[in-house]
């Protein structure tokens, strides 16, 4: 575990670490929330889910598995919420699953995929991780953020600073919130990758600025899906 970067924001102090371990399920983390994608096999989240299997919680991958499938097929980006408890990692409340860039929602839109994430627009990437901090932090009281890279392989510089733009966008929101570390967990992390994030703050002397994001909330018992929708009822 080390620290990399602190953002500090008109609202926020964030610091961003790195898990060297390559793991998500790592104790010294005290992650209170993980995102990641769901596309399962050889990926960051087929890794998440051998971790359960290897700790002995055969229920939970299997459940993910299937949650993670159904998440992928989705037509419009949705955000999953779901309540999730280990013993050996107390802090751990929720875990979010978002749409990879090989799932039906990122087809319907680009009609392609992106496994490598090399030509993703930035858009993707900010709006999924901003409607996913949402997910974790406003609605689910969060602090501590475990987050994987967004697409099925690799994590490379244009989506670290893709993401690094919201997070900055976020340290600088008007409302203030839990949210006082990020930590990057999982496999194909690259310190390099990170490092690339202050970058986005101020490119070119100009600051960006966040675009709210048009959305809808479902949910039930097991789980709340906040679904990227232009005609949703509400904008964050």
């Amino acid at each position: 575990m080390r620290r990399l970067l602190g953002l500090v924001g008109k609202s926020h102090h964030i610091e961003i670490w790195w898990d060297e371990s390559g793991k998500f399920l790592n104790p010294e983390a005290g992650a209170e929330a993980i995102i990641a994608h769901a596309e399962a096999g050889y990926t960051s989240f087929g890794n998440l889910i051998r971790e359960l299997y290897d700790l002995g919680y055969n229920n939970i991958g299997d459940r993910l598995y299937s949650i993670g499938e159904d998440i992928q097929q989705k037509i419009l980006p949705t955000i999953r919420r779901l309540r999730f408890s280990i013993r050996e990692i107390p802090s751990l409340k929720w875990i979010i699953l978002v749409p990879s860039t090989q799932s039906r929602a990122y087809y319907s839109r680009y009609n392609r995929y992106d496994p490598h994430g090399i030509h993703t627009p930035a858009t993707w990437f900010y709006e999924i991780i901003w409607v996913a901090f949402h997910s974790a932090i406003v609605r689910g009281k969060a602090g501590v953020l475990g987050v994987s890279h967004l697409t099925t392989s690799g994590f490379n510089e244009h989506q670290a600073v893709s993401m690094g733009e919201a997070f900055g966008h976020w340290a600088d929101r008007c409302e203030p919130t839990r949210l006082k570390r990020i930590i990057f967990l999982g496999c194909c992390i690259r310190e390099n990758s990170i490092l690339e994030i202050p970058r986005i703050l101020n490119p070119e002397g100009r600051y960006t600025h966040h675009r709210p994001i048009r959305v809808r909330v479902e949910a039930d018992e097991e789980y709340e899906d906040i679904i990227l929708d232009p005609d949703g009822n509400l904008e964050i």
